[in-house]
């Protein structure tokens, strides 16, 4: 799905102020700063949108989908990205 510009993974309609996206390790990280770099512009693109993006490591998720995804609907951003304040 897209939104503000930004492709996003899942958008919520309640609470409508929500998206997520899901992160792959190695696209994400290993692509270098430029990769790091859209997906923190595309945050900053949904906020002037009124929209909070929080980020999931794929790996996370893989060993404990449950709390990642409780932490994600909480608006808590556990990823390397948001480590970065990204």
């Amino acid at each position: 799905m897209t939104k503000g510009g930004s492709i996003i993974d899942f958008l919520f309609v309640n609470p409508p102020d929500l998206a997520i996206n899901v992160q792959g390790v190695y696209y994400h990280y290993e692509f270098g700063i430029e990769t790091r770099t859209r997906d923190i512009m595309s945050r900053e693109q949904l906020a002037g949108t009124g929209t909070i993006l929080i980020f999931i490591d794929d790996d996370d998720l893989i060993r404990d989908p449950k709390w990642y995804a409780e932490e994600a609907l909480k608006y808590r951003d556990h990823s390397k990205i948001g480590a970065l304040g990204g």
